[in-house]
């Protein structure tokens, strides 16, 4: 246990280092064992990562394994395997499709221009608060189907207090159990008569509550799918977005190319923030019977990683990985298993579109209307937070007004 502790405080003190450190020692099937979660193998080669998103998902379980690696989220969709977990994503396909998030472009980019408006100039602010906010706002109206600016913060902050600090281990099977589920359990249950009290309303037709509610699932299961895509929608995304702006403060080329350009740009610009800086640390299958991928082969019981950081920052995979080149995918697209922010094949994350959305509007919004430069010399540093990989300081950077026709 000391070992796997050391390594998940390794983990999530420098996730780039540590499972670089790991390849490099390894190859592109390493192992490692974390704490609480055990053994696993740490995939980094893509065609071992396309043929284990093509698996059978009866053989390659995702719902078993994000149940072990993220048990926060159990009895959600997430977790769900099989028959079960198609007849729960099937009503919430509809909600997150493209074409039902585009309506929200105009949205996001008023709230956009109003977080600006209340952001100081001239001094560092730290953007991953910023983003926290502006994707919750977005994100409530998609899940909950509110747009009530009060309601909705309260939610963000009572789901902010039951996914941060200590209680959240009172969800992993340890001697810690006994001492950290009360506190887990007061939050959980002050987050879920928030989303009582917004069920009881009536949420909008189109809202993942309103299709849930269409499947009549128990109340309990019903609260456990809400928690798990505000949990895993918020973090992924502002992450990501404060991700970009650091990106962007320290490159005024791409910044310009941005703001002069959008359009196919902007969705570059997206797709090139993830894959230099992934905001999600793993994608996950565990093995229901021996495996087979791409010459590598698994027992039954192999909790399987496939590592974003890893695959998207190889130099065999893609040149110059490290340099941020939003133009590379103007160019071509990846190759199957060389780019995966959003994981692959029938688990793809459902909000991938929402997500998508948000990065192509709110960072070309920001660059239109403000001068960014970097708050520190040095990029931002990583850190895990559950599975999304933040910038450490927040993302800091300074604003400048943008005068009218000119940079």
């Amino acid at each position: 246990m000391t070992l796997a502790l050391l390594n998940t405080l390794r983990l999530t003190r420098d996730p780039a280092r540590f499972l670089g450190e790991l390849r490099a020692r390894q190859g592109p099937a390493a192992t490692t064992d974390l704490w609480p979660v055990g053994h696993m193998v740490v995939l980094s080669d893509p065609r071992a990562i396309a043929e284990l998103f093509a698996a059978d998902p009866d053989l390659a379980r995702a719902g078993a394994a994000t149940e072990r690696v993220l048990p926060l989220l159990r009895g959600s969709v997430l977790c769900a395997d099989g028959a079960d977990h198609h007849a729960r994503r099937q009503p919430l396909l509809s909600v997150f499709r493209a074409s039902s998030v585009a309506a929200l472009a105009g949205e996001a980019e008023q709230r956009t221009l109003s977080a600006l408006a209340s952001l100081p100039v001239g001094t560092p602010v730290a953007m991953l608060p910023v983003f926290r906010r502006l994707t919750f706002g977005l994100l409530s109206r998609v899940v909950l189907g509110t747009s009530e600016p009060a309601r909705a913060a309260a939610i963000a902050h009572a789901l902010d207090r039951f996914i941060g600090g200590p209680p959240v281990l009172a969800t992993w099977p340890t001697a810690l159990r006994p001492l950290l589920l009360p506190a887990l359990l007061r939050r959980r249950a002050r987050l879920d008569a928030l989303l009582r009290a917004e069920l009881a309303r009536g949420p909008d037709k189109g809202s993942a509550a309103a299709a849930l509610l269409a499947i009549q699932l128990p109340e309990e299961e019903l609260l456990a799918e809400l928690r798990a895509l505000l949990i895993v929608g918020q973090e992924t995304t502002a992450s990501a977005l404060a991700w970009g702006i650091d990106l962007l403060a320290r490159d005024p080329r791409q910044a310009l190319a941005l703001a002069e350009h959008g359009g196919d740009y902007a969705s570059a610009v997206a797709q090139e923030t993830l894959r230099v800086r992934p905001s999600v640390v793993d994608a996950v299958r565990l093995a229901a019977a021996p495996v087979s991928l791409a010459g590598f082969e698994f027992p039954v019981g192999t909790l399987l990683m496939a590592a974003p950081l890893l695959v998207h920052l190889d130099p065999d995979v893609h040149e110059h990985p490290h340099e941020f080149r939003p133009e590379r995918f103007l160019d071509s697209q990846p190759a199957p298993g060389s780019f995966i922010p959003f994981g692959g094949g029938g688990r793809r994350c459902l909000g991938a579109p929402l997500a998508m959305l948000q990065l192509r509007t709110v960072l070309p919004t920001i660059v239109r209307a403000a001068r960014l430069s970097p708050a520190a010399p040095a990029p931002e540093h990583a850190r895990l937070r559950g599975t999304a990989i933040t910038p450490a300081t927040g993302a800091p950077v300074v604003l400048a007004p943008l005068g009218r026709g000119h940079r």
